[in-house]
């Protein structure tokens, strides 16, 4: 959940430290709760559980305890116990509003929204984070983690109102903007998508891992442009993609630079970028029936495919090449395709 996420929870475990410590006859109570955390913290879910029933005989109620069995049963992926639990504890804790008391309801509400999601109770999760929103207005990444429910809950236009929101209060987070695309894409909502990815693709990358955000950006976007006939935008979105990638992305745009220019029949240049993606690479069937295909168009028979060379379909699931299938010249009856349509053997769409 980020720095700040580790800050909140450092703050409540010092504060239920600091709580129970100071009742009295809770002394053993927060020294149990503290092994308990100190357990869960080493990965010793079983020495949590046996700290934990023990400070729960002495406070049954104790909000802080119910917090940390959620956390255990949260760590065991058992979701549904762990909503129990952060429930039970939301409602021990009742309205107190002190602000320490503030600090813990917030963290067990994103523990619980967590648990939510995780369970598919994508309803109840987006209801949790409206309350986190109502607490603390200014926590970015409840209106990021909200958009990703409202996307999941179809809620394309809420998303896309959150994720506005999260780009309006972090600008230059690259990451949130890669996120946020990827969220909309996976939901089909490429368009809308566009206007967290362009955000990375107007950036100036500087270290490996901008650039290598950058190179990925490129890569959907090109696939975008393609499927919707903007080759020419395509082919200079590639071009920069190719200048800041590396393997695997820079496989896939190497690709779509041969798809560019043979949508664009630009034949001649289309076919010596398939064979250098084969030299490269290797022989893939689907590489090896354009290059076949682009012969016929440029009249040439100095690509040899070896008959010996043989390897896998490539796997590329990310990217659309090619639209309607375009007649293919036959000896003595050579047929251009009109202007509009997309040029390819197989015209394969492999979609994003």
């Amino acid at each position: 959940m980020g720095i700040k996420r580790k800050q909140i929870v450092i703050t409540v475990f010092c504060l239920i430290s600091l709580f129970l410590a100071a009742c009295g006859k809770q002394t053993d109570t927060a020294a149990y709760v503290e092994q308990g955390m100190e357990a869960l913290a080493a990965g010793d879910l079983a020495g949590a559980k046996t700290a934990l029933t023990e400070a729960q005989k002495l406070s049954p109620d104790e909000p802080r305890i119910l917090r940390s069995w959620g956390i255990v049963f949260y760590q065991e992926e058992d979701y549904p116990q762990a909503i129990t639990y952060f429930s039970e504890a939301l409602s021990a804790l009742g309205e107190r509003g002190e602000e320490e008391e503030k600090s813990v309801r917030e963290d067990i509400l994103r523990y619980k929204a967590e648990a939510e999601t995780k369970a598919g109770n994508y309803e109840n999760a987006e209801a949790d984070y409206d309350l986190l929103i109502s607490l603390d207005d200014e926590y970015v990444e409840h209106y990021l983690l909200r958009g990703k429910i409202r996307a999941e809950l179809g809620n394309i236009a809420g998303a896309a109102e959150d994720f506005r929101t999260v780009l309006a209060m972090a600008p230059g987070n690259l990451e949130y903007c890669e996120d946020m695309y990827l969220t909309l894409a996976e939901k089909g909502e490429l368009e809308t998508g566009m206007e967290f990815l362009d955000v990375i693709l107007s950036s100036s990358p500087q270290t490996e891992e901008e650039k290598s955000r950058y190179a990925a950006a490129c890569l959907e976007k090109s696939v975008f442009q393609i499927k919707n006939r903007l080759y020419d935008q395509a082919l200079s979105t590639v071009r920069k993609g190719i200048s800041m990638a590396t393997e695997p992305v820079l496989k896939e745009l190497r690709y779509e630079e041969a798809v560019c220019h043979e949508q664009l029949r630009d034949f001649k240049t289309a076919l010596e970028c398939f064979v250098a993606y084969r030299d490269i690479y290797g022989t893939e069937e689907a590489v090896e029936h354009e290059i076949a295909f682009l012969k016929t168009r440029v009249n040439v028979t100095e690509y040899v495919v070896e008959p010996e060379a043989a390897g896998t379909p490539r796997e590329h699931t990310d990217t659309a090449s090619h639209g309607e299938p375009a007649e293919v010249a036959v000896e003595g009856n050579e047929t251009e395709p009109e202007a509009g349509d997309d040029i390819g053997p197989g015209n394969e769409d492999e979609g994003l």
